[in-house]
């Protein structure tokens, strides 16, 4: 819903995660982490990026989870 209707989000989307035990820290990492994918891939759609291979999608998980990302 982030992505495709940002502006139909409000506290009653907000509080299942507070729900769920995520800190307004938390919510806020998660909301910046969904912009940073939209905007890579947004970039990546204009550029014609090609898609990484099985090899390379490994290298980047590992990268991801190396910074913390599970």
């Amino acid at each position: 819903m982030l992505t495709l209707r940002p502006r139909e989000v409000g506290p009653e989307h907000i509080q299942p995660m507070r729900d769920a035990g995520l800190s307004d820290a938390d919510i806020r990492t998660v909301i910046e982490v969904c912009a940073l994918f939209n905007t890579v891939n947004r970039l990546a759609d204009a550029m014609d990026f090609e898609l990484l291979d099985d090899d390379g999608r490994a290298a980047v998980s590992k990268a991801l989870l190396r910074f913390g990302y599970a």
